[in-house]
């Protein structure tokens, strides 16, 4: 999945499959209301309290992962620890 190497707007990512905390989590009102904000909304949004299997679809490049960021800071840390 090729992504623009800049900061991310919710029209380059609206058509993606985004994976996320379930409603009525402060990430997905974060997300929802960032889309709101420019006047879009997300095409594919699955929501999964699964972090573990949000981060297994997000390396397997099937979507993009929108979580908490000391998340993903625990998850590429073990990543590297593993190289």
């Amino acid at each position: 999945m090729e992504l623009p190497r800049r900061a991310l707007t919710p029209a380059d990512i609206k058509q993606l499959l985004i994976l996320t905390d379930p409603s009525p989590s402060p990430t997905y009102s974060i997300l929802m209301g960032w889309f709101a904000a420019h006047g879009l909304v997300p095409l594919k949004v699955s929501t999964c309290s699964s972090l573990s299997l949000i981060k297994n679809v997000v390396t397997a490049g099937t979507g993009i992962g929108v979580y908490r960021g000391e998340c993903f800071w625990q998850y590429s840390t073990t990543l590297m620890s593993g190289i």
